[in-house]
């Protein structure tokens, strides 16, 4: 079910509405089992995802990854747990040659991880109804386009 749930995130919904044959099937690649054998971030052949926000061709959406949600308990904010989070998966994610888009979403009124993505150099793309009828605002950042050295965002020190 979890491959499936990944190539439509709206499986359900549309299972429960009566809308089964506007299911986008897996094919069953395993581009998102391929992740967890060599370390790569999830990635899915066939789920339009984020990209097409950005009007990526199709064929080029396997080049996005994801910033998936990030929860950080509350008697551990302020602390920059996503900062440094962030920070590492960007280094990560800039040695994958696979990826070349980090796309996240957050709630328009979340300003607390919204300015961590903007001070990572993330930009808003569109604010949108996401997930079934959720209000998202979508931010993308180009991994070409970023400098080759850069501030991390833990402590301001050139990398």
């Amino acid at each position: 079910m979890a491959k499936a749930y990944m190539a439509d995130s709206q499986l359900i919904h549309k299972s429960v509405r009566g809308h089964a044959d506007g299911v986008r099937p897996c094919t069953r690649c395993d581009w998102c089992g391929n992740a967890n054998n060599f370390g790569t971030s999830m990635r899915c052949a066939i789920n339009p995802m984020l990209g097409k926000h950005i009007d990526l061709a199709r064929e080029q959406y396997p080049l996005v990854a994801h910033v998936e949600s990030t929860c950080v308990d509350p008697a551990f904010r302020g602390r920059g747990i996503f900062r440094d989070l962030l920070t590492a998966l960007i280094r990560k994610e800039r040695a994958d040659t696979a990826t070349r888009y980090l796309m996240a979403t957050v709630h328009p009124d979340n300003r607390y991880s919204k300015n961590v993505l903007l001070e990572a150099g993330f930009l808003p793309v569109i604010t949108t109804a996401k997930y079934g009828d959720w209000i998202r605002t979508i931010l993308c950042l180009d991994l070409e386009t970023l400098p080759k050295t850069f501030y991390t965002l833990e402590r301001n020190e050139l990398q």
